[in-house]
């Protein structure tokens, strides 16, 4: 099962099959207030977690009891900074891959907040953003203050946002797999840096891999007789053969 948080519709010959995985819709919403000027991203990150812990976890109660209109998923694959989820899914035993939408490098940079901050690296006591940074592991002398992200530009260290990714950061390790939006022919060395805080890591190729695989596998069940609805439990059991 895929809890996915948009609104999805498919043809009805797919969802009338009894083989094909469920589709949920998770919406979470709360009204904004007007007041004093803040970012938006301080509203977002303050109000997603505690908004959205507590639907997630009332939809896996829901499934668990048979009151939904699948089973419980056998795993959920959750955004890297949004790491409620992993809480949530450790309370019902399932397994969790959060998923990094930047490369392997810049993640390494995320886990090395908290020692740009104890080396006054962040925040910038002046303007000179060609000056390298030498407390990364395995990149010292290789970055500048400008190749940093650009949360590395608040001028508090205290600041919500910046301590938001630190401690999102952090929390990433709880899952038990990483996906990274990289290829391993260019960023091998430091995926296995990264091997440091988790178990497994899959580089985006890999899965991209597999989706193309599977692309020809659908087109294959519709060339046999022109109909994807008769053909829909083979490709379901091939699916399964790569998975199996």
């Amino acid at each position: 099962m895929i809890v996915s948080c948009t609104t999805l519709t498919y043809p009805s010959s797919i969802i009338a099959s009894p083989s094909f995985s469920s589709y949920l819709s998770l919406m979470v919403y709360r009204p904004i207030t007007h007041g004093p000027a803040v970012y938006i991203s301080e509203i977002c990150f303050s109000r997603v977690g505690p908004c959205s812990m507590p639907a997630l976890r009332q939809l896996l109660i829901s499934l668990k009891e048979g009151k939904g209109p699948c089973q419980l998923p056998t795993c959920i694959i959750a955004d890297g900074i949004l790491c409620f989820a992993i809480d949530v899914a450790q309370e019902f035993e399932i397994p969790t891959l959060s998923f990094r939408t930047y490369s392997a490098h810049c993640l390494w940079t995320y886990f090395h907040l908290s020692k740009l901050i104890e080396e006054g690296e962040i925040p910038f006591q002046d303007e000179n953003f060609d000056k390298p940074i030498s407390c990364i592991p395995g990149l010292e002398n290789v970055l500048r203050r400008r190749d940093l992200p650009g949360i590395c530009r608040f001028e508090n260290a205290d600041d919500p946002v910046l301590q938001f990714f630190v401690k999102e950061t952090s929390a990433l390790t709880r899952a038990s797999g990483l996906i990274l939006n990289t290829v391993n022919e260019i960023e091998a060395p430091m995926i296995t840096r990264l091997g440091s805080f988790f178990n497994k890591i899959y580089a985006i190729e890999e899965i991209m891999a597999s989706a193309n695989k599977l692309a020809r596998l659908a087109r294959d069940s519709i060339k046999e007789d022109g109909s994807s609805f008769i053909n829909l439990e083979k490709l379901i059991q091939d699916i399964k053969s790569m998975t199996s």
